[in-house]
């Protein structure tokens, strides 16, 4: 049975987290998991479920939310994929990891990004907001997000990478509804710096220079291991 893990950073939303949790409990299938980090300068953490969140909890000092995510992903390196996502989802598909799991198996030959539906017409921009990435492809690129990037940008490196290979799989029939700030209610995040310019700014100029300095060679990598992964198969 292949393994999943979702990483998930929260701040500042205890009551998105819960029902975002709840959700995946029961959609989940055997061998998916979740891992949350929550930041240990959160003025709401006290209202946080410290105990019942996850087996797989952790409070640590404040990081952006790409870096939380690769730090998760190699902490648990032992996952054949791996989904980054946010504590304001509700998952409704029973079954929504395999879906997307055999779709990577079955149309990607293992190799691969799938993405679900979440609600917000992300399909028709071919973003995968919350895009599954096969561990393989975390081990050749050394991350699941480039370490440029703090925040924004990651639906897109994902879309650039996946399209590049040509394996970005869209999954209808996984769907998940993302409640951002100004769609539900409690789901503004203090600090939030998305809406700042400069930060805006900076995060255009780091994903800028990932793909002058990297993206070319990160294409490269994976598909000689790509292809030396069918030699060995064939061999097999």
């Amino acid at each position: 049975m292949p393994k999943l893990l979702c990483t998930c950073p929260s701040r500042g939303r205890p009551k998105l987290l819960k029902e975002m949790l709840e959700s995946f409990r029961k959609t989940r299938s055997f061998g998916t998991d979740v891992a949350v980090y929550l930041d240990d300068d959160d003025p709401t953490l006290s209202e946080y479920d410290l105990h019942g969140s996850s087996d797989k909890l952790w409070v640590m000092p404040r990081k952006n939310v790409a870096q939380i995510h690769n730090w998760l992903v190699k902490t648990y390196p032992d996952y054949d994929y791996y989904m980054a996502i946010n504590d304001d989802v509700i998952f409704v598909t029973p079954g929504w990891d395999k879906i997307l799991m055999d779709t990577i198996k079955d149309k990607g030959d293992g190799w691969g990004i799938s993405y679900p539906d979440d609600d917000t017409a992300n399909h028709k921009y071919n973003y995968p907001t919350f895009g599954m990435m096969s561990a393989n492809m975390v081990k050749v690129l050394g991350s699941f997000y480039p370490p440029e990037l703090k925040m924004m940008n990651g639906d897109v490196f994902l879309l650039d990478i996946g399209r590049a290979i040509g394996r970005l799989y869209y999954c209808p029939n996984a769907l998940i509804k993302h409640r951002p700030p100004g769609v539900a209610a409690g789901a503004f995040v203090p600090g939030d710096h998305r809406g700042d310019e400069d930060f805006a700014k900076n995060e255009r100029q780091a994903y800028s220079d990932y793909i002058d300095a990297r993206l070319d060679s990160d294409v490269a990598k994976l598909f000689d291991a790509i292809i030396n992964d069918k030699k060995e198969k064939v061999l097999v």
